[in-house]
């Protein structure tokens, strides 16, 4: 590819595109890191639906398996979602694994906001009715990991938002696969 003197990629326009490529190639470990994750959960929601493909009703009410949940996330995630938090989204950030994020149709405190913005995390509210928390881990710990969802996790209060029942085309697909068992005694 011919580059000009000035470090900008003529087929694309971007500055210092070899260091950005350089910046990309350095977060391999993550994306590794992350499809191992989702494999992981390939398997633990493949083992759930032979054993019991009746979800319970915080599973059935928010549309997905906690298997689904990726694990580094998941105990905070469903604590989060207890104190009354819809979210759509959380674990590895899709186009950058190094970041996890949670996000979702959920409103914070500015005091809670406050709280998370002193741990150096991102809140950013692209509306009104949107969250979407963002941090990176700098680490490839899962466990490590895990802490730091447990850390935000203690940061939200409980709310008055209990009856969560999420309606997207997702979560009806997911009712419709896997209905709930109906007890018969």
């Amino acid at each position: 590819m011919e580059r000009r003197d000035d470090s900008t990629c003529v087929a694309c326009g971007h500055e210092n595109n070899l260091s950005f490529l350089w910046d990309k190639l350095k977060n391999w470990k993550y994306f590794l890191l992350r499809k191992h994750v989702l494999n992981t959960i390939r398997s633990q929601v493949l083992q759930r639906t032979k054993d019991n493909p009746f979800p319970d009703n915080l599973e059935y009410k928010i549309g997905v398996f906690r298997e689904m949940i990726e694990p580094q996330a998941r105990e905070a995630v469903l604590s989060i979602i207890k104190k009354g938090y819809y979210t759509t989204s959380s674990g590895f950030d899709d186009w950058n694994p190094n970041y996890q994020e949670l996000q979702g149709p959920f409103t914070i405190s500015d005091e809670v906001e406050k709280a998370i913005l002193a741990k150096g995390i991102e809140v950013i509210h692209p509306d009104q009715n949107w969250t979407w928390i963002l941090w990176k881990t700098n680490t490839l710990d899962l466990n490590v990991i895990k802490n730091q969802w447990y850390e935000l996790d203690q940061l939200f209060p409980k709310n008055n938002n209990n009856n969560i029942f999420v309606v997207s085309p997702s979560a009806e697909e997911f009712r419709n696969k896997y209905p709930q068992k109906i007890n018969t005694k």
